[in-house]
């Protein structure tokens, strides 16, 4: 994880062209969906935890009714699998790009004695992501396999997003925010089997005006 977390530390200085930029951290909750040649479902999947890191850029499009955020997001996604009498533990790391677009839905302003603007806002996100698997392992019973070996898991994850993000402007130039969306992970890879990733995060961040 080390090496993924230094490629955001090596974008940083990029954000100086940037007018807004975002930092969050979160927590993720994940499962698979596994079929095989007919289509059938493979065992049971049951979500399990992981961590979710996000770098953003802020771009208003009309007004302050919607604007884009675009960024880069690396997150583990973790998941146990039983299959027959077989326990599989599943966990991966991605590192990925994503666009959402981000609707007001709702808006309250006001200035405090200092003058010094003070906002609440709830978005609604809607958008897709694009990523691939840099590390991932199976482990069966003492056994681990690498996944990234395996087809069903090579190439280019696509997911649409959909979720919530609420802000509190805490100064004129510093946001805060918390917010959720679930993405369902697949790709257009013909295989044998097929693996799709249903993905839940729920972060904290906060943004900057540059």
């Amino acid at each position: 994880m080390k090496k993924y977390v230094t490629i955001f530390i090596l974008f940083m200085p990029l954000t100086c062209y940037l007018q807004s930029v975002g930092l969050e951290i979160g927590n993720t909750r994940s499962y698979f969906d596994y079929k095989n040649s007919t289509g059938a479902a493979v065992g049971t999947y049951l979500p399990n935890g992981g961590v979710n890191l996000g770098l953003s850029y802020y771009q208003p499009v009309y007004k302050d009714i919607l604007a884009l955020k675009l960024g880069l997001s690396y997150k583990t996604i973790n998941t146990t699998g039983v299959v027959a009498v077989n326990t599989l533990r599943y966990r991966s790391d991605f590192i990925g790009i994503y666009t959402m677009a981000m609707l007001t839905l709702a808006r309250f302003d006001r200035f405090n004695s200092c003058f010094t603007k003070r906002s609440l806002r709830w978005y609604l996100l809607v958008g897709g992501r694009a990523s691939t698997m840099v590390e991932g392992s199976q482990q069966v019973d003492f056994r681990v396999y690498d996944l990234r070996k395996e087809p069903e898991f090579q190439g280019i994850w696509l997911a649409p997003s959909a979720g919530m993000q609420l802000e509190y402007g805490i100064s004129d130039t510093s946001t805060f925010f918390i917010n959720y969306h679930y993405d369902h992970y697949f790709h257009l890879k013909s295989t044998e089997e097929k693996v799709a990733i249903n993905n839940q995060v729920i972060g904290l961040g906060l943004r900057a005006e540059l």
